[in-house]
């Protein structure tokens, strides 16, 4: 996700240490840290948006096979066209499905190292019972019961967490409640 960006024009930058070298220590930095930031702030909105556009992608594509059906049936060649509008239309939510496995899978990862929770582990070779390759897109990704059970334990964990700050908050809540009535009944009295 992050990149830097690197001087291959020697000529154009004399002096720089050529191909390979970062342009400048402080152009590295200032481009690390928006990288960083974006990455950071803004990685939660980026997700949500691909998976927004990806079921949009999945409406549409029902709409579009809705309408192949409906002028297939109106010039009257149904029955011949039907094996391959049903296979069009499934090979192109397999690939939106796909994609968005992808992202929740990549997305489960992270949020499973971040927890410090044990994620399953492939060898990267052949298929297991957590991992599947995608035939569209190559990636690996998790399948089905994975994603339940990776998701199931990183929502226990995260509430978990948060348990801790909640009793706390609301101690902290209930005492300064506390202290304000006391307050407010000196200065009356």
């Amino acid at each position: 996700m992050l990149s830097l960006t690197y001087d291959t024009d020697i000529e154009a930058r004399p002096g720089h240490g050529g191909i390979g070298r970062a342009v400048n220590f402080i152009e590295t930095v200032q481009i690390f840290a928006a990288n960083l930031r974006g990455a950071v702030m803004f990685e939660g909105f980026t997700r949500f948006q691909r998976l927004y556009r990806l079921n949009d992608d999945k409406r549409v594509a029902g709409l579009r096979h809705d309408h192949e059906v409906e002028c297939a049936k109106a010039r009257g060649d149904y029955e011949e066209k039907r094996d391959w509008i049903f296979h069009d239309y499934s090979q192109e939510l397999s690939e939106i499905d796909d994609e968005i496995r992808s992202i929740m899978s990549r997305y489960l990862m992270r949020e499973a190292d971040r927890l410090l929770i044990p994620t399953p582990s492939n060898s990267w070779k052949d298929e297991d019972e957590n991992w599947e390759e995608s035939r569209f897109t190559g990636r690996w990704m998790l399948r089905a019961k994975a994603i339940d059970e990776l998701r199931t334990k990183v929502r226990t964990e995260q509430r978990a967490k948060y348990d801790g700050i909640r009793a706390w908050a609301t101690l902290l809540v209930a005492g300064g409640s506390l202290i304000v009535a006391f307050i407010a009944l000196v200065v009356k009295v």
